[in-house]
This record gives structure tokens, C-alpha cells and sequence, in this order.
């Protein structure tokens, strides 16, 4: 704890847990201008490393400071700096904030205005690397988290519904990436060098051959061996006697309008959410992943909620989209 610090809460016990995460749930915990909360990560966790951060957040529009209209700016916001404590480094080091898309100091993202809560996607921390909270210095190794430490670094008010917290991989063997996207690229999962993204910004929002999950259209391109995508929905069969640990998808959900958006980038910013589910004679059997947010253009993870969990025949990979429309780039799945 830091000198002067006010504590909003604390708790050293996850909410619930699979083979790679953990999730506290925190309820529209507020959290105050200049509060913190703390919370601990189990110990297998912090040995794996830190690979996704998951948080969901708001200013809650019914105590925060008003805004003149809708499309105002926010002079008095709520940020949320997420903050990683790795206890392998010196002192002046443990402390690390994520180095991607941020709103403010310390890589605070900005909570909005709603009544629902906001999705954020802290992922890639070696790809986009992380910063100290003592200096400006951005590293790209490999994170060992001990305990989350999320900071109200802004003048208003938030509240944190969730946090859940993913740890890399490890070892595993990777089937080949099926890429509809020119341009995608799954990197090394042990330095997450050589990751890329087709189309996107560099396509002015657009993300030429992409399947559009939830979007309705038919595939643009000859999908692999087994696969069917249908109403907007993929279904990728799973090798029978494998031990699964997971996938990663390239996506991104921006509108392919051409419009120029509130970062300054290219197209209407989306509001996709992912699922994936392992079905099997058109029973869900596991899930891994439920209703995350879709980034702009990124990757997600996902992976089953046992970790020793054995594909039997017909397990079938689903991945779904709920609210809007998330272009699939690329996918890739991981096997032990």
C-alpha cells in the first residue's frame, strides 16, 4: 500500500476461477477520485504470466457530474488505471500499467456514461508492453502478476463491476492459422512477436474477406475442411482425443463507413461481443468465452474452463457474435 492511499476495497479471494483465469466480481463497486482497490492473484496464475486483462467499468450516470449534452466532452471523467504488481522486479519497477489505447495517466481508460458497464480488453502486455508507475520507461517482457491494483485517476466517481485476469498459455502446440484477411499473422506465443492484423486501419475500418460473425452475409472466401458458417455463426470441428486449451481469433468491430471517429481513426466504432463454445450434438459442453468486447481490430483468447479438457467426437468450436457485427481475420487453435 501506498503512503496516503485510501482503500476502497480489497480482497484476496477470486469470485470464481477456470484453468487459466480468475474473475472477482465486485458488484458497482465505487470507487472515489484518488481510491484503490486491491486485489490478489492466485499463485498459478502469477506463475504462468500475465497474458489479458478484462475490465468492466462506468460512471454511473445517475451520480456522476453532468455533461451539457450527450456529444459533450467529459471535463470531470472517471479513469480507471489497471495496475500489475510484479514482485520478480526492483522496487521502483513492480508496479506496471498496460502501454496500449488509453485515455489517460498511467494507462487509464475512461469509464462512460451509461447505465450499463463497459468492456475493456487490456491484452498483448508484451506485444504493446507495459510502463512503470514510477516512470515513463515501456518494457516488452514477460509479466508476473501478484496482485491487480485498479486507481480512480480521474475527478469523478466510477464503478468496477468485474475484473478478470488471464494467464498465458505456456506450452502448447499450435494447428495452422486459418487467415481470410490478406495481411493476418498469429505470431510467437512465447515472445507474441510477429502478430499482425489485415485490413483494419490500414484499410480505412475495412476488413476485406473477414467472416462476419452476426452479420448474416455468407463466407467471402473457401472455408477450411470441416468448417460451415452459417447466419453468421462459424463452427469449427475439433480433432477427437486432444487436449484443447484454446484459440485466438483476430477480430475487430468497426463499421466499414469510412467515418471518422471519436479517436480519429476510420469507421464507427462497434459494440460486438464474442462468445465461443464447445457444442456437441447441439449441446453447449463448455464455454469459453461469453459476450467479450471486440475491439477495434485486436486479438482474443479464449480457452475451456477445465484445464485438462480431452475433445471427444463431434465437438464442435462455435464463435458467435451478439450486438453488432466482429469481423474474423484469422483464427488459431492450441492444443497441449
Amino acid at each position: 500500500m501506498k503512503d496516503g492511499e485510501s482503500v476502497a476495497f480489497s480482497s484476496a479471494t477470486p469470485t470464481s476461477r477456470t484453468g487459466r483465469s480468475m474473475t472477482y466480481r465486485l458488484n458497482s463497486q465505487k470507487l472515489k477520485p484518488k481510491q484503490v482497490i486491491y486485489l490478489r492473484v492466485p499463485a498459478d496464475i502469477e506463475a504462468a504470466g500475465l497474458e489479458f486483462v478484462v475490465l468492466k467499468h462506468r460512471q454511473n450516470p445517475t451520480t456522476t457530474s453532468p455533461v451539457a449534452d450527450a456529444k459533450a466532452h467529459d471535463d470531470v471523467p472517471g479513469l480507471t488505471s489497471v495496475q500489475i504488481l510484479d514482485r520478480t522486479r526492483g522496487g521502483k519497477e513492480q508496479w506496471r500499467y498496460w502501454n496500449g489505447s488509453a485515455s489517460g495517466d498511467k494507462g487509464s481508460k475512461f469509464a462512460e456514461v451509461s447505465h450499463a458497464f463497459e468492456i475493456e480488453n487490456l491484452y498483448q502486455w508484451m506485444k504493446l508492453g507495459h510502463g512503470s508507475v514510477n516512470g515513463d520507461k515501456v518494457l516488452h517482457d514477460r509479466l508476473s502478476p501478484s496482485i491487480v491494483r485498479l486507481v480512480n485517476t480521474g475527478t469523478d466517481e466510477v464503478e468496477i463491476d468485474e475484473v478478470t485476469v488471464k494467464a498465458r498459455f505456456g506450452k502448447v502446440s499450435e494447428s495452422p492459422a486459418s487467415t481470410f484477411v490478406d495481411g493476418t499473422a498469429f505470431g510467437d506465443l512465447a515472445s507474441e512477436n510477429g502478430y499482425a492484423i489485415g485490413g483494419g486501419q490500414q484499410a480505412k475500418g475495412r476488413f476485406p474477406g473477414a467472416l462476419e460473425l452476426g452479420g448474416g452475409k455468407a463466407a467471402p472466401v473457401k472455408l477450411p475442411s470441416g468448417w460451415t458458417f452459417e447466419n453468421g455463426v462459424v463452427r469449427i470441428p475439433l480433432p477427437k482425443g486432444k487436449k484443447f486449451r484454446g484459440f485466438e481469433a483476430a477480430v475487430g468491430d468497426s463499421h466499414p463507413d469510412g467515418v471518422i471517429n471519436s479517436d480519429g481513426g476510420y469507421g464507427t466504432k462497434g459494440w460486438a461481443k464474442l462468445s465461443a463454445e464447445i457444442e456437441s450434438g447441439g449441446s453447449i459442453k463448455e464455454t469459453l468465452m461469453s459476450r467479450e468486447n471486440v475491439p477495434p481490430e485486436g486479438f482474443l483468447s479464449g480457452g475451456p474452463q477445465r484445464c485438462e479438457y480431452v475433445t471427444t467426437e463431434g465437438d464442435t468450436l462455435v464463435l458467435r457474435s451478439h450486438s453488432d457485427t466482429t469481423y474474423l481475420s484469422g483464427l488459431r487453435l492450441l492444443f497441449d
